[in-house]
């Protein structure tokens, strides 16, 4: 799918930085879906490895809070508060999808969240027409292709 979307660019115009950003944002959500999902099963226990997950969160956000105050204190209330609900509901997300982790295989629960990149190609094409049309289509069509191969395939 990544590869669809630079066909028929010349090299001299391809942002090669480009492709190996994206070959390793493939490489690091592969590693942490292994790890989490790993973890969870290890743990034995979804909500407590969920409220480790937001403790680490919450510590994060409060040194940046910290660090950048000044940048922080200028935020309009109604921004910030998209932004804390943003990240529970997100966060909630991925706790169900830990929860869904520990009850089937891996590689279909991992497959089947990484669907959002579809959906995020037909809303970019569809909704506010984003180019190169024929190419996201293709890159979504591969990607959900792939998707169903996972789900389909034999392994665990």
């Amino acid at each position: 799918g990544i590869l669809t979307l630079t066909y028929g660019i010349s090299h001299s115009t391809t942002p090669i930085i480009g492709i190996v950003a994206a070959v390793g944002t493939a490489v690091t959500i592969a590693a942490y879906s292994i790890v989490d999902g790993v973890g969870v099963r290890l743990s034995g226990s979804v909500l407590g490895y969920v409220g480790w997950l937001y403790i680490a969160e919450i510590l994060v956000a409060a040194f940046v809070f910290g660090r950048f105050w000044h940048r922080v204190r200028v935020i309009p209330k109604k921004t910030i508060w998209l932004g804390l609900m943003g990240g529970v509901i997100s966060g909630s997300a991925y706790a169900l999808v830990l929860y869904a982790k520990t009850l089937a295989p891996l590689g279909i629960v991992s497959a089947l969240r990484e669907t959002s990149v579809i959906f995020a190609a037909l809303i970019g094409v569809l909704w506010f027409s984003e180019g190169p049309r024929g190419k996201r289509l293709a890159a979504a069509i591969i990607v959900a292709l792939g998707v169903v191969f996972i789900a389909t395939s034999k392994g665990t």
